[in-house]
């Protein structure tokens, strides 16, 4: 996985957002395929809020706040076991980070990372040194660790003898750019050998929360669980940022203690305005059924672009590109055409429609999407 090649025009400037679409300061509305999640400004998010910020927005993170007990609870509530103790932080980003710290708490001996290769580990400086090794070198060696890649052959318990960490997501990039779904049967794989090991197993699922993959939290109930899952991205309900590492109860009592799940993340990290924003998300979620929505909407832009299509993961559809047309070009033109999507190295356009995308608009994208390829292919 290398990083992009080609830097993207400056965004948009946007004001405001509803549903999947947001409008830039001259009203121009633009489709938004790009972000995935719930989508924007939720009605009963924005009320949680609102009522919220009249009580108390942030707060001091050695306290602990009411909204912060509930949302721990909640998650607990929700996730399989041993998954049972969060720790939040102020986003998915952070969240990862501090799940390797923990990690590390577990063997402070050890100094190097396994990780699943064509996985997006985030925009951190750990994220970036897992996504892109090749491309951060120097990082590794300002951060004094090494990275072991990991690919589809299952590597020997001893190979993972000096690893603290083994990072997984739930979705990789594979060699045509489109994104597929971990294979349980490689995941639970690693697992064994991560225990044979030693070796707590993290699942970076920050990008896939709350339906993206057609599933809750971006793991399917027959998927093996890992040690921690790292949380973020939709969880704030497209309303104020927050993101978690959730794991057992037994190995944070070793790292951290008693301390307070407040304490371990940055200043406002816990604070009761995101929190209520995700327990009001995760309310959303669960009762609007968002995995099966994201599934809907997912096979509604395949069926709609269906000789394009190479990949489909829940709400995660996969363009191919033609022969003789640049996937970059083709991505500006589509902004100009009021739909954004993402923008990634290789030959396949990402489209991640959010839960609360209507069927409607999906189609209009669709002929958006369609007509932008015939300008891009003429041009």
């Amino acid at each position: 996985m290398s990083a992009p090649d080609r830097l993207p025009p400056p965004p948009p400037l946007l004001v405001r957002g509803e549903h999947e679409t947001l409008y830039d300061i001259s009203g121009h509305a633009l489709i938004d395929l790009a972000g995935g999640g719930l989508g924007c400004r939720p009605p009963s998010v924005a009320a949680a809020v609102r009522a919220q910020s009249a009580r108390m927005g942030l707060s001091n993170r050695v306290l602990i706040s009411e909204p912060l007990i509930e949302l721990c609870h909640r998650l607990a509530t929700l996730l399989p076991a041993p998954l049972t103790t969060s720790y939040v932080c102020n986003s998915g980003d952070e969240a990862f980070e501090g799940a390797l710290k923990q990690c590390k708490g577990l063997a402070p001996q050890r100094r190097r990372i396994a990780c699943l290769t064509g996985c997006d580990y985030g925009s951190l400086s750990y994220g970036r040194l897992l996504t892109w090794p090749e491309e951060y070198r120097a990082l590794a060696d300002f951060l004094g660790i090494e990275v072991l890649r990991l690919d589809q052959s299952i590597p020997d318990p001893a190979m993972l003898a000096d690893c603290y960490a083994l990072c997984y997501a739930p979705l990789r990039r594979e060699a045509d750019g489109s994104w597929r779904r971990t294979s349980r049967e490689l995941v639970a794989a690693l697992q064994v050998v991560a225990r044979q090991a030693g070796v707590p197993l993290i699942c970076h699922a920050s990008d896939h929360c709350l339906g993206q993959l057609g599933s809750l939290f971006g793991l399917d109930s027959d998927d093996p669980i890992p040690d921690l899952l790292v949380l973020g991205g939709a969880l704030g309900g497209g309303m104020v940022p927050i993101g978690c590492f959730v794991g057992s109860a037994e190995a944070a009592y070793r790292v951290y203690g008693r301390s307070s799940p407040a304490k371990h993340g940055s200043t406002t990290a816990g604070n009761p305005l995101a929190c209520v924003a995700a327990l009001a998300a995760l309310d959303l979620a669960v009762g609007l059924d968002a995995p099966a929505r994201c599934r809907e909407a997912g096979r509604l832009l395949a069926d709609a672009l269906s000789p394009l299509v190479v990949a489909v993961e829940g709400a995660v559809v996969g363009l191919r590109c033609p022969d003789g047309v640049d996937a970059a070009l083709w991505a500006d033109r589509l902004r100009e055409e009021g739909v954004l999507v993402r923008r990634e190295a290789g030959s396949v356009l990402t489209l991640r429609a959010p839960a609360l995308a209507r069927p409607e608009v999906l189609r209009r994208a669709a002929l958006a999407i369609e007509r932008s390829l015939i300008h891009v292919g003429q041009h």
